[in-house]
């Protein structure tokens, strides 16, 4: 009996094909999708076992729920994303269906550019948040925005 897989992907199904077959490396799962509305090429439906499309902005609240739903009737091996926009929403269902890869506290290293460089240099990372809060400020205000701190 196969593992069930689900794919979690905004970018087209031809990043995980190869001369229109699918990757080796997912050919011996069922795969259940979800892609985004937006997605250029979807997955043909004899390669998959369902295809879900879904907004995938903002759905780090509603896909954990979607997943589970799903995993209640198939139970899932694995979760793979396919593009770094889907990080963090695959990792939100990771993280409540317990399943292997990467957590959303991991996929934040790969999200978030300030955390990034805050794990090389914490005070370049006070240096450029106090910088952008202060441009934030300034844009917000029209350029009213006065120096209040001597």
């Amino acid at each position: 009996m196969k593992d069930n897989v689900v794919v979690v992907s905004r970018a087209g199904f031809e990043l995980i094909t190869r001369k229109n077959q699918l990757i080796n490396s997912l050919v011996d799962y069922n795969l259940f999708c979800f892609y985004s509305i937006r997605s250029h090429s979807l997955p043909p439906c004899s390669l998959v076992k369902e295809l879900h499309l879904i907004e995938l902005r903002d759905s780090e609240n509603y896909l954990p729920s979607m997943i589970s739903l799903l995993n209640n009737r198939y139970p899932i091996s694995h979760l793979v994303s396919i593009s770094e926009q889907d990080l963090l929403p695959a990792a939100h269902a990771r993280d409540k269906l317990r399943l292997p890869g990467l957590t959303v506290e991991q996929a934040m290293y790969f999200r978030d550019k300030l955390i990034m460089k805050a794990e090389k240099d914490p005070q370049l990372y006070r240096m450029v948040f106090a910088d952008y809060a202060y441009s934030f400020v300034e844009r917000r205000f029209n350029n009213r925005f006065t120096d209040m701190g001597g």
